[in-house]
């Protein structure tokens, strides 16, 4: 069975509550809004505007819109129940946060003396962190924002609800493209439905390989895997279109059993990755990547930022307002950390205090960054370039920057990533 016609039998329910609080023994739902899913598609919608039995504090009035006033003349939980439970039938339910949602409805059950409920549950928030790996916030907020769901007004049941129903279908339509084969896939999609990878056996042509990727305007990595999981190579791609002959080469050159294609924000981690592993390449392998490598990034005219004399790298992640930070005080095999920016701010600046501290009292301010000493010079070339044609912007912080005035170099870094523009508009485009 195909996975169209796989998940198209099948029937889900969103579902999404707005509550006077989060305890479900304590406090009561207000609203509900409901969106049902048949044939891939948004059939019916059904919301209710609750009075509960105990006032709505000021803060959820604030957070929701919902005002005391507004639910004075509304019908109470007790009273619309059936109509929600009939409404959901057997499908399956889905919500963002399911964990908050089901406890509230099943508490209502249980008062009145009625069975709990045993639809099968997904979680588009569980789901998208096993989707997207590196997501730092995966808020309906945010995930409208990056797939443009159009999501105008947060935390209202039913506007909640189309959301993550607009959501779950693109996630279906994903789970598609991605040749899903069992509906067990839904609920368990790690290892094999992430959308910043995709690993191909060698049964697939090599053809077929740069056929996925040679429109691909992101940064990626390609991993070759042979026997036991052995790694065989891996070339950091900066922009496919133009490096289809290395990437031809490359997989030519060996006997391969996985190729495992990652996409990233910029070359600087496929270069980390690279070098991550650069000791287990073979000679004509590691030939053939550096050669590439060196006539791609030839030295520039200027070195401004000596490797030596770097302290913290800032680079564009591939999802939007996310940066990376590579710490080269001490960067071991493949350190890399992620913020969302602004919303990480404080968060970032304690990362950043931490790391001075320990580069000044463990390592007594003697840097360690692991660079191969064939790589070296490549590091240093791109990290000078002054070419942002492909992503390549960076951010340069040094300890010294950072103890002089870190209010003034955070807002810098808040300027920075307002700047970026990501050409790759992942997760909507994805591998």
């Amino acid at each position: 069975m195909s996975g169209h016609n796989l998940l198209s039998d099948l029937t889900f329910c969103v579902i999404d509550l707005e509550t006077t609080g989060g305890n479900h023994k304590t406090d009561e739902i207000i609203e509900i809004g409901l969106v049902k899913i048949e044939k891939l598609k948004i059939s019916d919608k059904k919301s209710f505007l609750l009075k509960p039995s105990i006032p709505i504090p000021d803060f959820i009035q604030k957070l929701t819109g919902i005002k005391q006033k507004d639910v004075e003349n509304c019908a109470e939980i007790q009273t619309v129940i059936e109509e929600v439970i009939e409404f959901i039938g057997d499908s399956i339910l889905v919500a963002h946060n399911i964990s908050f949602d089901i406890p509230f409805l099943n508490a209502v059950l249980d008062k009145m003396g009625k069975p709990f409920l045993e639809n099968k549950v997904i979680c588009t928030n569980v789901m998208t962190k096993h989707m997207i790996p590196e997501i730092m916030n995966s808020n309906l907020n945010y995930m409208s924002r990056l797939f443009d769901l159009g999501l105008e007004k947060a935390h209202r049941a039913q506007q909640d609800a189309t959301a993550t129903a607009e959501l779950i279908l693109k996630y279906l339509e994903i789970f598609i493209k991605k040749d899903i084969r069992k509906v067990n896939q839904l609920y368990y999609p790690r290892n094999k439905f992430e959308l910043d990878r995709h690993n191909y056996t060698n049964e697939t042509s090599n053809q077929e390989i740069i056929d996925s990727i040679k429109d691909c305007h992101s940064p990626l990595i390609i991993t070759l895997k042979g026997e036991k999981g052995i790694i065989l190579g891996v070339l950091p791609i900066e922009h496919a279109p133009e490096e289809l002959e290395i990437i031809n080469t490359f997989l030519q050159e060996n006997q391969w059993n996985i190729c495992t294609l990652k996409l990233t924000g910029q070359i600087l981690d496929g270069l980390i990755n690279m070098n991550h592993h650069i000791n287990k390449f073979e000679e004509k392998n590691l030939h053939i990547i550096l050669e590439h490598l060196e006539q791609r990034y030839p030295k520039p005219e200027k070195i401004k930022y000596r490797l030596n004399d770097l302290d913290f790298v800032f680079a564009p992640h591939l999802i939007q307002e996310q940066i990376v930070i590579y710490p080269f005080l001490n960067l071991k095999s493949n350190t890399k950390f992620i913020f969302k920016y602004p919303s990480h701010r404080k968060k970032m600046a304690q990362y950043l205090n931490s790391k001075i501290n320990f580069f000044t009292n463990n390592l007594n301010e003697k840097r360690k960054n692991n660079i191969s000493e064939s790589l070296y010079p490549i590091f240093e070339n791109i990290l000078n370039s002054p070419d942002d044609h492909h992503q390549r912007i960076f951010y340069f912080l040094t300890v010294k920057k950072f103890r002089k005035n870190n209010d003034s170099m955070l807002s810098e870094l808040e300027q920075f990533n307002l700047s970026i523009r990501r050409k790759f508009k992942f997760p909507s485009n994805f591998l």
